[in-house]
């Protein structure tokens, strides 16, 4: 029997705080700590700048939702190898060096859980091959934790200070040159060396494991100084980070709580804002005037709450010096608020103010590096009447978003108002979607991508497209016109969705696919279209607060003998099928798209409400108050927008650049589309092909002028 053990320990208040304050110092763990030092002892023995150690663990790992072994009897062990670095001599950093060997052990995968299977079991003989030949180390480390905690609370049972005898028989062959056991037991951390006297002297070993000791209370001392401290890549899964650019943006101290990648959607956003600096492009506001008694105290109260509840109203976004710009969310974000009392002037003055406030705000933008991005304004009219602004950045979130967030600024605001506790339950977070969004097979959407868009190679244009004449610059901006449709009108498409069992969405999409064929003259036109997005396998996905939209390339192909309701069939159902792959970025679908890249793979979108904002808002303000006068302001960065919102009288907005279209043209496509859904709605039999442009109430003028014209040229 050649086996001897070296044991060494650290005092109590050592272990103490090495186990309560360094892991807060670099977001690490004890082990990280454990093995930074062990890679210095050991390098130092054995003078090399890397040591190579096998990992032994509990093996008890999550590899899916749901899988809990932590109370399964069995023997989970996982042993696997880790290189360790020491760090040049002459640089010695403790910092650097923890920071070094937890981002080394973070890109493990599954904590060394494959390794074994890969070595031992692979079905791939290669693979199990290579896996093989790599050199076994000749040390072990195993840390076993905290072994005070198994006996706590307990009177009857502790750890027996007898010799347990051997834990291995002595006809064994040792595996292991050197194996170092850590535990804390009564306080302590307890190291133990065991060695063989035939191939080292107890002073040998006695050295090294002192030195060991020391490494570690160098840690801990460096931990304790003010200038220690920060984050590693890995703190920030979601975020392709080098450790360079966390020191850059990621201070320390700072408030930063998580770091992520941006969605598709976010990216455009902050493309277009980034190319028109100062513009109004993306900035959502939403006013409205609120009846009834109001306390303004508790309602900006409520206000702080919610955003203190969501991490997307606590975001701000990076994008220098980065491979690709991520959103940071900061530990706390201080709300603005302003806050005015009008009720001394006039109603038309206070209009008048009211108007230009709006007007203010969204002149002024956000500015997407500093959290938090949105502004709210509360003024008052009346003893009971108050107007209200939110304004924020689109890139935060979607219309999906404004009844969560004002559904539960109003349950708070009527715990605050009534002295009582709130009682919201924790909401599910957005990071948990852009998990899912970095775990989709880029692949099959590749595919599906190119399949629908094959043997499309220039967008669709409307060919009335204005031309601006040198130093024009009277119709700069946006321009928002409305028509509504009639309630009869309205309700045969309703009507027409419900016994042809099509969405009122397949419907404004076809019609809008049609009055572009029409305008282009090309049977084969692609248009925008937002989808949710909220179709994601993501748990809770309807109650997060987030951007989730993304806007796609629908796709009209229209055919002379199809009749309307199977046209829009057949666009509701390439529709469904695109829904598996409504996360793509629209960046990558146009690359995947023959039209050439410097080119917009279309030029107007459409975007379909589910439901009206105001009405949407009215079911959560509650009894007390009503809220009315509701004015939604959002602008793209799409020469042609078209939002179409059902209601008894569906509302068609149309929100156009006036330096590329002007005011009559933009009134006239805007009725022709309102003819085309009339006589959809009438004939759905009708071939699509044939529907007019034409309302019939301008078809039976333009007879009568005709007929009027011939009656004058027989005179």
């Amino acid at each position: 029997i050649t086996q001897q053990t070296v044991a060494v320990s650290l005092d109590v208040e050592a272990t103490r705080r090495l186990l309560q304050e360094v892991p807060n110092v670099y977001h690490t763990q004890v082990n990280d700590a454990l093995l930074a030092a062990l890679g210095r002892a050991c390098g130092e023995w054995s003078s090399s700048e890397h040591v190579v150690v096998d990992l032994e663990g509990h093996g008890r790992e999550e590899l899916f939702p749901g899988l809990d072994t932590s109370r399964t009897v069995g023997w989970f062990t996982t042993i696997y190898p880790v290189l360790l670095e020491r760090g040049p001599a002459q640089r010695w950093d403790s910092g650097a060096l923890l920071k070094t060997t937890k981002e080394q052990l973070r890109t493990i995968p599954n904590r060394g859980f494959g390794y074994g299977v890969l070595r031992h079991i692979a079905q791939d003989d290669q693979v199990r091959k290579q896996m093989q030949e790599i050199p076994q180390s000749d040390l072990l480390f195993n840390y076993l934790g905290q072994i005070d905690q198994v006996f706590q609370g307990s009177e009857l049972f502790g750890p027996a200070r007898e010799n347990s005898g051997r834990v291995t028989a002595h006809e064994n062959r040792r595996l292991y040159i050197l194996e170092v056991n850590a535990l804390v037991a009564e306080g302590r951390l307890q190291i133990a060396w065991n060695y063989s006297t035939k191939l080292h002297r107890r002073e040998t070993i006695e050295r090294v494991a002192q030195r060991y000791l020391e490494c570690l209370q160098e840690i801990i001392a460096h931990c304790e100084r003010a200038e220690a401290g920060g984050h590693t890549p890995s703190d920030f899964p979601l975020a392709d980070l080098t450790q360079e650019q966390v020191d850059r943006w990621i201070e320390k101290g700072s408030d930063i709580t998580d770091v992520y990648a941006l969605t598709p959607m976010q990216e455009g956003m902050l493309f277009h804002s980034l190319y028109e600096p100062g513009s109004s492009l993306y900035f959502t506001q939403l006013g409205c005037r609120i009846q009834g008694p109001l306390d303004a105290v508790a309602f900006r109260k409520a206000w702080e709450e919610v955003v203190q509840r969501h991490s997307v109203l606590r975001t701000s976004f990076i994008w220098e010096d980065l491979k690709a710009p991520v959103q940071v969310v900061h530990n706390h974000a201080e709300l603005p608020w302003q806050e005015e009392d009008w009720r001394g002037s006039s109603r038309e003055e206070q209009k008048r103010k009211w108007n230009e406030l709006l007007r203010q705000q969204r002149d002024r933008g956000l500015d997407l590096q500093r959290a938090p991005l949105m502004r709210l304004a509360l003024v008052r009219i009346g003893d009971e009447s108050s107007y209200f602004v939110w304004g924020f950045g689109h890139i935060l979130m979607d219309g999906w978003c404004l009844s969560i967030v004002m559904g539960e600024v109003f349950r708070l605001y009527e715990a605050y108002r009534m002295g009582q506790k709130p009682d919201l339950r924790r909401p599910p977070l957005f990071r948990d979607y852009i998990a899912w969004l970095r775990g989709q097979d880029e692949k099959k959407a590749e595919a599906f991508w190119r399949s629908e868009l094959q043997g499309f190679k220039a967008p669709t244009r409307l060919r009335i497209e204005r031309e601006r004449r040198a130093g024009e610059n009277g119709h700069e901006g946006h321009k928002l016109i409305r028509q509504l449709l009639s309630r009869e009108a309205t309700a045969r498409l309703e009507e027409l969705a419900r016994t042809h069992q099509v969405t009122l969405n397949a419907v404004a999409q076809g019609a809008w696919g049609i009055l572009l064929s029409r305008y282009n003259g090309d049977r084969d036109v692609v248009f925008g279209a937002t989808v949710a997005g909220r179709s994601a396998g993501v748990p809770g996905i309807e109650g997060i607060v987030g951007l989730f939209i993304n806007t796609l390339p629908v796709r009209a192909q229209l055919r002379d003998d199809e009749s309307v309701i199977d046209y829009l069939k057949r666009l509701q159902q390439r529709q469904v099928e695109a829904r598996d792959f409504e996360y793509t970025p629209l960046v990558k679908v146009q690359g995947w798209s023959e039209v050439p890249a410097a080119t917009p793979l279309f030029e107007s979108i459409l975007v379909f409400e589910n439901y009206p904002v105001d009405a949407a808002l009215q079911q959560q303000i509650g009894a007390t108050m009503k809220m009315d006068d509701v004015q939604v302001f959002n602008v793209t960065n799409y020469p042609l927008s078209l939002r179409v919102t059902p209601a008894k009288e569906m509302a068609i907005d149309l929100t156009y650049r006036r330096q590329i279209y002007d005011d009559k043209t933009a009134e006239r496509l805007l009725g022709h589309l309102i003819a085309l859904l009339e006589q959809i709605g009438a004939e759905p039999q009708r071939p699509a092909g044939q529907i007019s442009l034409l309302m019939q109430d301008q078809y039976r003028q333009m007879l009568d002028d005709w007929n009027e014209e011939e009656d004058l040229v027989e005179t």
